[in-house]
């Protein structure tokens, strides 16, 4: 990525090794030692600081989409944020502005993605139906209709639960809960229409 101009100007003016140190607090019981991870992200939110690219939206939706197209290809135990940064062209310390760990980012890609794909469900012909069973069954034209614009580049949520075996706990949990959510709006829509054709062999509208 090339150097800022005013970060090349800043990193001039320093002693090599300076900006790895953040600023010294007096040591006693309120204040502690200041921890290598504290030190490692004062770091890179210098750098952000500096190269002018931090605070802005814009910033945070590139680091977004750059994730979003990682996660999907490698999942996440593949993606890692240099792997992010990169693709973004953006620095860590933007990243670490934005989001203080990679669960972070992931957890907030993940409700980006799925406030996005949900927009698209709800400007269906079936949110104006007044009878349910004619509703339900629009839903299932509409989600066909638009499944380019839904799943074109595969499905996240999919993606993560497949990988987050053995990964995040944290992750784990906020996937789960998108997926009880998922299975409980759907009951809802499609009981009506396995109701009214209700037999023997016919399922709930939770299996």
């Amino acid at each position: 990525m090339p150097e800022s101009p005013r970060l090349a100007t800043v990193f001039s003016l320093v002693k090599p090794g300076s900006l790895l140190k953040p600023p010294i607090l007096p040591r006693n019981s309120t204040n502690p030692p200041v921890s290598e991870k504290t030190k490692f992200h004062f770091t890179y939110r210098l750098v952000g600081i500096f190269s002018g690219e931090m605070g802005t939206a814009e910033t945070r939706e590139k680091l977004l989409d750059a994730a979003e197209c990682l996660l999907l290809a490698d999942g996440y135990s593949g993606t890692s944020v240099d792997a992010v940064c990169e693709k973004a062209s953006m620095t860590k310390g933007s990243l670490y502005h934005h989001f203080k760990t990679k669960e972070d980012l992931a957890i907030a890609t993940l409700e980006r993605w799925l406030a996005r794909n949900g927009a698209i469900l709800a400007e269906g012909p079936h949110t104006t139906a007044s009878d349910p069973i004619d509703a339900a069954l629009l839903y299932i034209r509409h989600v066909g209709d638009s499944t380019e614009r839904l799943w074109a580049s595969g499905c996240l949520v999919g993606s993560l639960s497949m990988d987050l075996a053995a990964s995040s706990d944290r992750m784990q949990a906020c996937v789960e809960a998108m997926f009880k959510g998922f299975v409980e709006e759907h009951a809802k829509l499609f009981a009506p229409l396995l109701a009214h054709h209700q037999s023997s062999d016919t399922p709930t509208a939770d299996e």
